[in-house]
């Protein structure tokens, strides 16, 4: 990360790897595999389904039924502090956090897992990954005026449609974006920003502010090549954080 402050906003962050295929994964195996740094588990079978229809001729409507396919096999290992989770089913790996420190302690922790999917279950390919952090900026408020005034923290230009309906009570605002990367034409970026409300349809009432940045792929890649770029979409991530922050902010986040 290039910048590096005392604290950060960051509410939830959630890597994801998503199968090439379905892969029958063994999950007691993996259990016992990660048990010192996960003891919690959580187990559960999920059955997947697939639509047939049935009698469709060259004039004819067939009639759509909904048939059983794979058995899907998912577990959720928790730490002990209950901040950090892996989750990992026949077709999919994820990892999240509510407690965010380093992105190098990120690698440490599903560098292995991915290491162990491959050798002991042999998933080479992902046909998407993703990497999202959900910042959640809040700050004190007196009053009303000061719950919706983020002009000292946030670049203005998140903020240009904010009093587009004049004077009718703001309840939400959530701005989309989908960016191209500009390393690679493969990884695409959505940025959610705006106030949300917790409450909605009541009235805001906490001075929050969100940055929501997922990048991910939409090609298939092999593992070796998500790894090569972890540190890349980890950095272009970080850019568009202090595109859309002011100095303010960063000094509250050095405090």
């Amino acid at each position: 990360m290039k910048k590096r402050y005392k604290r950060n906003f960051i509410a939830n962050f959630i890597i994801r790897f998503d199968f090439e295929k379905y892969n029958e994964i063994d999950v007691e195996k993996i259990a016992e595999k990660f048990q010192q740094d996960f003891p919690i588990i959580e187990k559960k079978n999920i059955q997947d389904h697939q639509i047939v229809i049935d009698g469709a001729g060259e004039n004819k409507i067939g009639s759509p039924r909904i048939e059983p396919t794979n058995l899907i096999h998912e577990i959720s290992m928790i730490n002990s502090k209950q901040d950090q989770r892996v989750k990992i089913s026949d077709m999919f790996f994820t990892y999240e956090t509510t407690n965010y420190k380093t992105f190098d302690d990120i690698k440490k922790i599903i560098s292995p897992i991915l290491d162990f999917l491959e050798t002991d279950n042999q998933v080479k390919r992902y046909k998407r990954f993703g990497i999202r952090y959900i910042n959640l900026i809040n700050l004190p408020c007196k009053n009303k005026k000061e719950l919706l005034d983020w002009n000292d923290y946030i670049n203005e230009e998140l903020l240009s449609s904010n009093n587009i309906f004049g004077k009718k009570e703001l309840l939400q605002l959530i701005h989309v974006h989908n960016i191209k990367s500009s390393f690679n034409d493969d990884i695409i970026y959505t940025v959610q920003s705006g106030m949300p409300n917790q409450n909605f349809p009541a009235s805001l009432m906490e001075k929050n502010f969100l940055i929501d940045i997922d990048g991910y792929s939409k090609v298939l890649m092999e593992k070796n090549e998500i790894i090569e770029m972890f540190d890349d979409i980890h950095n272009e991530e970080d850019e568009i954080f202090e595109t859309c922050i002011k100095d303010e902010l960063r000094r509250i986040m050095n405090e």
